[in-house]
């Protein structure tokens, strides 16, 4: 048995060391910016008609965001050593909520 890291007993949610970098990355962020973020990247999500590359952060970050936000989605891909994708961070939303 692996006991290197700890995973969330919670299917698809990531190991506690990512939702750790995740919300030491927030600390201070505001709401309404990470929000914004958020959003900004939900319009973009396209269809199965028009896909949209997420996989290589360093690119579409760069293509996609301005600004704030920008550096906001670069913190958290840097921040957690490339583990955390910010495409993906509907489910660390709700992990943080609760």
């Amino acid at each position: 048995m692996d006991t290197t890291t700890t995973r969330s007993l919670t299917p698809d949610l990531p190991e506690y060391s990512v939702a750790r970098s995740f919300l030491r990355t927030l600390n201070g962020v505001s709401y309404t910016l990470y929000r914004s973020l958020y959003n900004s990247i939900l319009e973009q999500r396209g269809n199965p008609r028009e896909t949209v590359d997420w996989t290589n952060p360093e690119i579409w970050i760069v293509e996609r965001l301005k600004e704030a936000e920008q550096e906001l989605a670069l913190r958290i891909w840097k921040g957690s050593k490339g583990a955390l994708n910010p495409r993906y961070l509907r489910s660390l939303v709700f992990m943080h909520q609760t």
